[in-house]
């Protein structure tokens, strides 16, 4: 993970892992 970070932008991994737990909070189901 840390080689890719350095590589591609954290950015848009973090923020789909961010939606995806907001998803998955704000829809438990």
């Amino acid at each position: 993970m840390k080689e890719l970070e350095k590589s591609k932008p954290v950015i848009l991994t973090g923020d789909l892992n961010c939606a995806h737990q907001e998803i998955d909070i704000h829809d438990p189901a």
